[in-house]
């Protein structure tokens, strides 16, 4: 019976001394878990800090797009503006130039018909002065011996129909009194002179219209060259626009990578934190006994002297304690991993949110 008492006692306090083993790497597990929490929120808070920083940065991205697309379209406006007035300004110089030309022509036209009619008049005045010397160097013939021939004649002078040109009046006065002062070379030097003059002014008129032929042709070659020269800007304009609508499509592309990247991070650090909270779970649990009663099977009652290796009451742990600790740390554990999924459904809405607005950003800037 004393041997049985002694190996029970030796049981006992082989079974104390595992229980304060197990209590030791419970304790060691529990710090572990605590530093391991303590890291994993020291991680979140560097990843929303992060993220933070980031969303700072996009806002300060989109600000800066926001200015740069506002200094665009005043630029855009600016320029419309300006090549609005030039083209009015254009039509305007070219309706000026027309209604000049116009005028100048009109001038022309007017010269040309004032000098005719001055011409017309001076032969007038021609014909009327050569019947006026013509009447005064007249012989008298009303003392002649033929009255019948010059009774004859004056019908014939009233009933003869007015000359409109120099040349028919000398002609008609010809055939009237049957000669002429004016010389054939007379005649031959002023229809030369006649010739000249019309050739001349037929020159200058061909040379006039001429020059306002080039003037129309070099006019029309300039609003070309300006309807080229304005296509080929816009051209470029919207190629710049083209090129800078992929440059931010490609830095939000970036920018989603980074966050895709950022959140694959968190869930590999997430998926890595609960397999090791569920090892040490399961370590606990195996580790985890009941005590052994301290009555023998037997009934009988034994005095063991548990002097020499009692433990003290603060090593001693309850399984009733270790059940409630394990609890609490399950539901440590529980809550952390709501916080974890609350911080990743935030952390994808503000993705969500940042792709959105960069999706409207580009299709607002987008030709």
């Amino acid at each position: 019976m004393e041997q049985a008492a002694l190996a029970e006692a030796e049981r006992l306090r082989a079974e104390q001394k595992r229980l304060a083993e197990e209590r030791a790497e419970l304790e060691r597990l529990k710090r572990e878990a605590e530093e391991a929490r303590a890291a994993e929120e020291a991680r979140l808070r560097a990843e929303q800090e992060r993220l933070a920083a980031e969303r700072a940065e996009v806002e300060r991205l989109k600000k800066e797009a926001q200015q740069q697309s506002i200094l665009e379209q005043r630029e855009r406006e600016r320029i419309a503006a300006v090549r609005a007035k030039q083209e009015k300004d254009a039509l305007e110089s070219e309706a000026a130039r027309e209604q000049q030309a116009e005028q100048e022509r009109k001038a022309i036209a007017e010269a040309a018909r004032r000098k005719a009619a001055e011409e017309k008049k001076a032969a007038q005045r021609a014909k009327e002065e050569e019947e006026r010397r013509r009447a005064a160097d007249k012989p008298d013939t009303s003392d002649s011996a033929v009255p019948d021939a010059a009774d004859a004649v004056v019908p014939a002078v009233k009933t003869q129909p007015t000359p409109e040109t120099e040349g028919e009046a000398l002609s008609w006065w010809q055939r009237l009194w049957g000669g002429s002062r004016e010389t054939s070379e007379e005649r031959a030097e002023r229809r030369r002179l006649a010739r000249e003059e019309n050739e001349r002014r037929q020159r200058a008129w061909e040379e006039f219209f001429r020059q306002e032929e080039e003037r129309v042709r070099a006019e029309r070659q300039a609003r070309r060259d300006e309807k080229e020269r304005l296509a080929q800007e816009r051209a470029r304009e919207k190629e710049e626009k083209s090129r800078r609508a992929a440059e931010e499509k490609a830095k939000a592309e970036k920018e989603k990578q980074k966050e895709e990247e950022a959140l694959r991070k968190a869930r590999e650090e997430k998926a890595r934190a609960e397999e090791e909270k569920r090892a040490a779970a399961e370590r606990a649990k195996e580790t985890a006994v009941e005590p052994p009663s301290p009555e023998p099977a037997t009934g009988e009652r034994v005095v063991i002297d548990l002097s020499v290796e009692e433990p003290s009451p603060a090593t001693t742990m309850d399984p009733k304690e270790l059940q409630r600790l394990q609890r609490e740390e399950d539901k440590k554990y529980r809550e952390f991993q709501e916080q974890m999924e609350r911080a990743t459904e935030r952390m994808e809405r503000q993705r969500k949110a940042m792709e959105r607005d960069l999706e409207r950003q580009m299709r607002r800037h987008s030709p």
